[in-house]
């Protein structure tokens, strides 16, 4: 990928206050709620908190968390 410089003088960000709230929160408790369990373990938990936050998923959904290698190259 080309080193492109990218203007951000001119950004505005269209999320409300509430919405930014949340997604802070979320970004607190995600991590402190689901670091001490194994990547099998702790699926009703997860779903549990996911729904917390408005999430729609099937009762016996399994859930993963994935870091792509995109996001790990910044």
């Amino acid at each position: 990928m080309e080193n492109q410089k990218i203007d951000l003088s001119k950004y505005e960000n269209h999320l409300g206050r509430k919405h930014q709230m949340i997604r802070l929160v979320w970004g607190i408790v995600w991590p402190l709620g689901t670091w001490f369990l194994p990547r099998s373990m702790g699926m009703g938990w997860k779903r549990f908190l996911l729904r917390m936050f408005g999430a729609k998923i099937h009762p016996t959904a399994n859930i993963y968390l994935f870091i792509g290698k995109d996001l790990l190259s910044c």
